[in-house]
């Protein structure tokens, strides 16, 4: 990771990945704009002002919303006011006009062609077989991510349940699992 995890340089892997979505904005509106006429929309204004304002205000309001709660407990782990109107200014001064030029690059080209033609006589769809329902091929999927986490947990459960911790790896496990809990508070 060229150093950004090293406690020498602080907030740095954020600041990368703050600046690389801020000029992101020029792909996704790009991207969207081509979009936009392969489905032959009508208001290429609107298309591309929800490209520059939908996720962003969700993650930023979602954001501002639990530091909220941080400024609150009077944390010192709080962002600042001026570093969230900061955001606010980079987002709006660099990511939403960078959508509308990204935007105005992908309207110039050409749609998306489809890979292949529809055909406007509707066939029948034949019935599948029992093993490939919905609810049984859910529950196959489902259950090797559920097992493995299951059997993790109960280890780690079980060693921190442990009243006395006699060996190095049971120690080393019921620290890991403190140090996880309390990170996640």
């Amino acid at each position: 990771m060229f150093g950004m995890l090293s406690p020498a340089s602080r907030g740095a892997l954020l600041t990368a990945s703050i600046v690389l979505f801020m000029f992101m904005g020029l792909i996704s509106g790009y991207h969207a704009a081509r979009m936009f006429r392969t489905l032959k929309g009508n208001e290429w204004k609107m298309a591309a002002t929800l490209t520059a304002v939908l996720y962003p205000s969700v993650i930023f309001g979602i954001g501002f919303l639990l530091n909220f709660f941080i400024w609150g407990k009077h944390s010192s782990g709080a962002v600042p006011f001026t570093t969230m109107i900061a955001l606010l200014f980079l987002w709006f001064g660099i990511s939403f006009p960078l959508v509308f030029i990204g935007f105005y690059f992908g309207y110039r080209k050409q749609p998306y062609e489809h890979p292949v033609r529809t055909n406007q006589i509707p066939r029948q769809i034949p019935d599948q077989p029992w093993y490939l329902s919905p609810f049984l091929s859910s529950t196959v999927a489902g259950i090797l991510p559920f097992g493995a986490i299951f059997v993790e947990l109960f280890f780690i459960l079980s060693v921190s349940e442990m009243s006395t911790c006699t060996s190095t790896v049971q120690l080393s496990y019921n620290f890991t699992y403190r140090v996880h809990i309390t990170s996640v508070k």
